[in-house]
């Protein structure tokens, strides 16, 4: 819709701040890429840095990557698919400021979320594969 438009306007107006000679095929994919999906979830630590003695910045920022995982969860359970595509762009002050962010908040991902053109299979895990078991 509009807002994925914009959302594509947005990247292409800081990326030829970065680069004014990216070629005409170049701005093409760089306007593009919002259309990927029909909904965009940008998810944004909104970091409070009086809080940094109770609440440090790291927890900040992952408190926020968490309810960025558990809205792909609940995007799955639902049906609904989502892949994390953040990029580079989300550290560019210009980008975030387009946004309407303040200098302090920062994008933690950007979610895609549709409809699956396919589901694969999960694969076996294992957990000795992501596990390890510490002892003195």
């Amino acid at each position: 819709g509009k807002a994925l438009t914009e959302l594509g306007e947005l990247m292409l107006e800081v990326r030829l701040q970065e680069n004014p000679d990216l070629s005409a095929a170049e701005q093409k994919k760089i306007v593009s890429k919002p259309q990927r999906a029909p909904a965009i979830v940008i998810v944004v630590a909104a970091v409070k840095s009086e809080h940094f003695e109770k609440v440090p910045l790291i927890e900040q920022l992952l408190s926020a990557g968490a309810a960025a995982q558990m809205m792909m969860a609940a995007a799955h359970s639902q049906g609904v698919g989502a892949i994390w595509r953040t990029g580079s762009i989300a550290f560019n002050a210009a980008f975030r400021a387009g946004l309407g962010l303040s200098e302090d908040d920062q994008i933690v991902g950007m979610l895609y979320m549709g409809t699956p053109k396919a589901v694969k299979p999960l694969r076996p895990l294992h957990s000795s594969e992501y596990v390890q078991l510490w002892s003195r």
